[in-house]
């Protein structure tokens, strides 16, 4: 199943994406599919049917840690980790 996002990149990304794909023969879409994939398995990490983020760090764990602490306070330090990774 496929599922649509929405992503913000400068004008210039947006035209090599395009050129990258074209020159691979695949769509800006299957291109991005295609370079997480190889980085998954360049990494090791085993992409699932959940995702990568699924097998990074499990829901329970992040709710059992975090159950006295409030939205901003989880989020804040989720996306710590995000940027020290």
């Amino acid at each position: 199943m496929t599922v649509k996002i929405t992503i913000s990149v400068d004008e210039q990304v947006k035209h090599s994406l395009s050129a990258l794909a074209r020159k691979n023969k695949n769509t800006v879409s299957g291109f991005i599919s295609e370079m997480v994939r190889r980085e998954s398995i360049r990494e090791s990490i085993p992409a699932g049917s959940k995702g990568l983020g699924s097998l990074l760090r499990s829901h329970g764990q992040v709710l059992k840690e975090d159950s006295g602490k409030d939205y901003n306070e989880i989020l804040g330090k989720l996306r710590e980790e995000k940027h020290l990774t």
